[in-house]
């Protein structure tokens, strides 16, 4: 969100520009594993709730749909 914050500021506010990401080298590589960390946060944690939904349902058809959003979710990383 903060990334949308800053380009929204800057695009309807006139605030400054946001920073862009490092280009090169080690800071480039830095700022990638951070990015693929957070995406492997975000599916881990979409992976549990919905392991919460189909355990709350208790029907494994009922819960089908479920599961396959959970491959979506592991095929993102």
């Amino acid at each position: 969100l903060q990334w949308l914050d800053g380009h929204a500021r800057h695009r309807l506010a006139g605030g400054p520009r946001p920073p862009k990401p490092p280009r090169h080298g080690r800071p480039r590589t830095v700022h990638e594993v951070r990015l693929w960390l957070r995406t492997l946060l975000a599916a881990a944690l979409a992976c549990g709730l919905l392991q919460l939904a189909i355990l709350f349902l208790g029907d494994p058809d009922a819960s089908a749909p479920l599961r396959s959003w959970q491959l979506v979710a592991l095929r993102a990383l």
